[in-house]
């Protein structure tokens, strides 16, 4: 297919058709010789049935030119189908949005099938299916070779064989009396090192200065509350006192427990002194009658 062709419309889709519709069904509503005639390419997907939402079936199919696609159109157009129900269904052709197919499944041949004579590396197997095998010697051979060669070195059957395991473990049971630490102990001393250096160390990887300790913080901290908790106790008791002293002195004063808003204790003294004057003046002011209107908060001083 050219560049040309593959722009033509050819390609066509069939929606709205009854979900319950097979492929040999609806093949068998299309235009009589229009499947061997004019389409090359054709898919059908099955839908399924619902009550309350159903997937209609849709089928693509692909015509040999665009006269043909137009032709089938017009016809198959809003074809109707009807079910056992007696419900019609509308089928829908539209343009199909990817007008491209599937490429024809062409058979490859493969460059390399029946060359296998030719190939070097089963050529090499074959030959060297030819050379005569060379096998090793058998286990009692061996073993006579070996103890010829104990034998030349003086080393008898009866001599035991000693490994490095075996010579360590017996390293250790014979040191294990004379104070040698064990491995778990190592291990735990390291572990205690580290952590006290890591404790002298600051944040900042800075060695703390080690403060001397007070043996009587204790008791200097016990004698510093009872100090506080005893002026505490005397403060209290000082403020009592007053307090007493304050209410005894209120109550011998008769001016200080009835309390006067225009009579400030500060003028009681003038007030006193002036109270003489006051009955004479008041003597004399008993014929005015502007007099007689006595004003709480007007004292004797301010009527002169």
């Amino acid at each position: 297919m050219t560049q040309r062709e593959s722009k033509k419309i050819c390609k066509l889709i069939v929606r709205q058709l009854p979900p319950t519709l097979t492929e040999d069904a609806f093949l068998s509503t299309l235009p009589p010789n229009t499947l061997t005639n004019s389409i090359d390419f054709y898919y059908y997907t099955l839908g399924k049935f619902s009550e309350k939402r159903p997937i209609n079936s849709t089928a693509y199919l692909h015509f040999k030119t665009e006269e043909l696609a137009k032709e089938f159109t017009s016809i198959y157009q809003g074809h109707v189908f009807i079910n056992s129900k007696g419900k019609e269904t509308r089928a829908s052709v539209d343009v199909a949005p990817f007008q491209k197919i599937p490429r024809a499944n062409k058979k490859r041949t493969d460059s390399k099938e029946n060359t296998i004579d030719q190939d070097p590396s089963f050529l090499e197997f074959v030959e060297s299916l030819n050379v005569p095998q060379v096998f090793l010697p058998s286990a009692e051979e061996q073993l006579d070779k070996r103890l010829a060669e104990q034998a030349a070195s003086g080393i008898t059957s009866d001599t035991p064989i000693i490994t490095p395991l075996i010579a360590y473990v017996r390293l250790r049971k014979s040191n294990r009396g004379k104070g040698m630490p064990s491995k778990i102990a190592i291990l735990k001393r390291d572990g205690k090192k580290e952590r006290r250096q890591r404790k002298e160390k600051g944040p900042k990887g800075e060695k703390k200065e080690d403060k001397p300790l007070d043996p009587n913080k204790k008791k200097n901290r016990r004698r510093d509350r009872e100090d506080r908790k005893k002026k505490k106790r005397e403060a209290e008791k000082e403020g009592a006192v007053e307090g007493e002293a304050n209410n005894a002195a209120s109550s011998t004063d008769p001016s200080a427990q009835a309390g006067n808003v225009c009579n400030p204790p500060q003028k009681r003294e003038a007030e006193k002194e002036g109270a003489v004057e006051g009955e004479a003046n008041n003597a004399a002011s008993s014929t005015d009658p502007s007099a007689q209107a006595g004003n709480v908060c007007n004292p004797p001083q301010k009527r002169e």
